[in-house]
């Protein structure tokens, strides 16, 4: 299998114009002439069109015997794909920061992004410690009126005496900067000390301290780093064995820590720059289907992120794709047309415990992950192996979840980190898994649909995997694909028609559309045209997607020449959707299209009727993969044939052999294969 397009060229025959009505021609085999070469008859020749909009090539040629002319052409045609690299990735501070980003909240300085630290002040003036403080000693801290440092309330170390200590602290995370403190003693000058202390909970007057005072009326204010990580901070009354001195007390107040970057508030939201189909530049896309979306992050306990897709030009989240969890989401479904400027917008939060990190955002079908977020959450199955917290590693098999992707795949290419030795395979479409490198690339042989990859799958030996990376590429397929003879801009054979998708895969429904808009205000059933193949088909599935009302209670059915073959049910859609059918389903579908009324190319039309009690919805991500067979017979009256020989007399002249230039042209880039079989001429004597 290859990824192109393949047109077979059959039963050509080519007929002198200088013959008259008694010569009897007899038969020439083209492979017999001498420079038959030139066409490589019975092997396959790959086309390629490499620019768009409606590129073309002349790489596929025609032997024709000098002074003969052609009288019938046959063309058998076969789907395939042209594998292009559209990649998108963000990471690091240049990323978080670029033109066009928006940034709430964010600490984007960093290479994980995260949410800008809390800061915290404590000035005592609720009158009570609150929950964030802890005490141990013989006497706990109180928070008093009688001695203020300043505003109403301060607080005291509890009531002690000889060799005995009180003491409050505090736990601060996930902050770099600086703090500070107010502080007054009232002790036995140089034994009866305050002891600041950090990290340090069994601190003395002689060691492990961070800072200390004594004495009668020794105040001021003490200022602090604040290094990077989770710290205890402890406040320390601790007295010697003997002498009560003063008020035998220590009082402190308006405790602050303040992060370097500016203070957050536990939420945080990015939002990227534009990209998409009606973009130019770096982050401008063909006008086809998105591609897959990951999140390479890591998620502590009590934190959350929650990643929306923006309409760019309403600046406003697309229904079926706001709010969503997770770490990996396709984007086929959003229409490109209708949707042709995008935002990502991520939402992150924090209730306590750690900070989410995010390290790299990636679109256009990359899936990567640094493995600092356990990949059993996100649908890894791991047998035998285990993670450590950023790798997977022993000597059992490690399973990917399975990707799908709305839009074909052409090729997989893989930058991962791994020591040891395992093998490493990927599943084509539900396939037997065939062995891929973990560092290079592989060409599909026909388009894709969905993959998933096995460590492990048939040696038991050790690994350990650092990272994953994988780039779930798509292509150019033969979409709108036409003969145009010489150049001239008319089209002698097309397969344009704007509700038929590239061959092989049918992603148009009738209204020449990649979505249709449903609303039930009451209930209803709606009927979606379809053309679809009629010689057979490998999978169908498409998206539904809820609106600002979800709808409930949803069947569908499909509907050939007015009668049901396929129903289904869906209880409630909150999420986009993905319906397939089974291979049962499949082969019920194939069997009903082959005896169907014929409409476009060897194409009959169905309905996909959806109905519901009531919401809105978009049906998209429409794929239907097939063989994508489209065979012609054409005769001498035929334009393709007419203009071939009309381009005879210019073409070059190699021997005794004219070189005719079947020249094709596609919507976009794409390529083909030309499968070349024995071509025939008659030879008038």
């Amino acid at each position: 299998m290859r990824t192109t397009l393949a047109f077979v060229l059959a039963g050509l025959i080519v007929l002198s114009p200088l013959a008259t009505l008694t010569t009897e021609p007899t038969e020439t085999i083209l492979d017999e002439l001498s420079n038959s070469a030139y066409t490589n008859i019975n092997s396959t020749q790959t086309i390629i069109v490499g620019t768009a909009p409606n590129g073309t090539s002349s790489a596929l040629q025609l032997e024709v015997p000098e002074g003969e002319a052609v009288t019938r052409v046959g063309l058998h045609l076969e789907p395939s794909i042209l594998p292009r690299t559209e990649t998108i990735s963000w990471a690091g501070p240049n990323d978080w920061n670029q033109s066009g980003v928006s940034l709430q909240g964010i600490d984007a300085n960093v290479t994980a992004m995260t949410i800008l630290p809390q800061g915290f002040e404590w000035d005592f003036e609720s009158g009570a410690f609150d929950s964030a403080w802890s005490h141990s000693g013989t006497s706990n801290w109180a928070v008093q009126s009688n001695t203020r440092i300043s505003g109403t309330y301060t607080a005291q170390s509890g009531s002690i005496s000889h060799n005995q200590v009180s003491t409050m602290s505090v736990t601060i995370s996930n902050m770099v900067g600086t703090g500070s403190f107010k502080y007054r003693t009232s002790t036995e000058s140089g034994w009866d000390y305050l002891l600041f202390c950090i990290d340090s909970p069994s601190c003395t007057r002689y060691n492990s301290f961070t800072s200390k005072w004594s004495g009668s009326s020794s105040s001021g204010t003490y200022n602090f780093n604040i290094a990077s990580g989770t710290h205890t901070y402890y406040w320390k009354y601790a007295k010697d064995g003997s002498v009560n001195s003063y008020s035998d007390t220590v009082w402190v107040d308006d405790i602050v820590f303040t992060p370097s970057g500016g203070s957050g508030t536990g939420e945080a939201n990015w939002t990227s720059p534009k990209f998409g189909t009606g973009i130019t530049g770096p982050l401008g896309l063909i006008d086809a289907p998105y591609g897959m979306m990951s999140i390479d992050a890591k998620l502590p306990s009590g934190s959350l992120i929650t990643s929306s897709i923006i309409d760019a030009t309403q600046n406003s989240a697309i229904p079926g794709y706001e709010g969503m969890t997770g770490s990996f989401f396709d984007l086929g479904g959003i229409d490109s047309t209708m949707y042709p400027e995008l935002r990502v917008n991520l939402r992150m939060t924090t209730t306590g415990g750690g900070m989410p990190e995010i390290y790299g955002i990636h679109l256009h079908g990359r899936i990567a992950s640094t493995l600092e977020q356990n990949p059993a959450t996100e649908g890894w199955i791991l047998n035998g192996v285990t993670w450590d917290g950023d790798s997977i590693s022993g000597s059992g098999t490690l399973t990917s979840p399975l990707f799908t992707s709305a839009r074909p795949i052409a090729r997989i290419t893989n930058s991962m980190s791994v020591s040891g030795s395992t093998d490493f395979a990927v599943s084509i479409d539900g396939a037997a898994p065939q062995t891929i490198p973990t560092q290079g690339s592989l060409t599909l042989e026909r388009p894709g649909r969905s993959v998933q990859f096995f460590f492990g799958a048939n040696t038991a030996t050790a690994f350990d995997l650092l990272s994953f990376q994988t780039d779930i590429e798509s292509g150019g397929m033969a979409e709108d694909a036409s003969f145009d003879i010489g150049l001239d801009g008319v089209d002698e054979t097309s397969l344009a028609h704007p509700a038929i998708g590239p061959l092989g895969l049918q992603d148009r429904f009738g209204n020449s559309e990649r979505s249709v808009q449903l609303r039930w205000p009451t209930p209803a059933d709606h009927s979606i045209p379809v053309h679809a193949p009629m010689n057979g088909i490998n999978s169908f599935d498409w998206l539904l997607i809820p609106g600002s009302v979800s709808p409930e209670n949803i069947d569908w059915s499909i509907k050939v020449d007015g009668s049901e073959v396929i129903s289904g049910s869906i209880a409630i859609a909150e999420r986009a959707v993905r319906v397939s059918l089974n291979n049962s389903e499949v082969m019920t579908l194939s069997y009903a299209l082959v005896n169907a009324t014929p409409s476009i190319f060897d194409h009959t039309s169905i309905d996909l009727v959806i109905g519901a009690q009531q919401g809105e919805a978009t049906v998209s991500g429409l794929a239907i993969k097939s063989a994508g067979i489209i065979d012609f017979d054409l005769g001498p009256s035929d334009a393709l044939v007419l203009a071939i020989n009309d381009n005879i007399p210019t073409s070059t002249l190699t021997g005794l052999t004219r070189l005719v230039p079947l020249s094709m042209r596609f919507l976009e880039a794409g390529a083909l294969e030309v499968l070349r079989p024995h071509l025939l001429s008659l030879q008038i004597h």
